[in-house]
């Protein structure tokens, strides 16, 4: 399996158990919330939004990668297009850092 097959398949799972905020909104949130452990964001964010996330996640100390496009990591959780998606589980975060070395 390659390395975004399973990154993505660990974020599904963490969608699939409540631990995952999809979406603008709902990261925003968790990062505010010191909830997130890990920030994902779609390789076709708007450079706008690509700074704020980086910003706050550089302030928090979570940690971000950029994954695939919007729609492919909205399937991933099951919905719509996701231009961001923020991991709740620090378990499962490490799992999706891991297999994207």
């Amino acid at each position: 399996m390659s390395d975004l097959k399973k990154a993505l398949s660990y974020l599904s799972l963490s969608r699939r158990a409540g631990l995952a905020a999809a979406g603008t909104f709902a990261a925003e949130k968790a990062l505010k919330e010191k909830k997130a452990f890990l920030l994902i964001l779609s390789a076709d964010i708007s450079e706008n939004s690509r700074k704020h996330f980086e910003d706050m996640c550089n302030y928090r100390g979570v940690p971000y990668i950029t994954g695939p496009d919007r729609e492919t990591l909205g399937r991933s959780v099951g919905a719509t297009a996701r231009t961001v998606i923020a991991v709740l589980s620090e378990g499962l975060a490490e799992q999706i850092l891991k297999s994207m070395e």
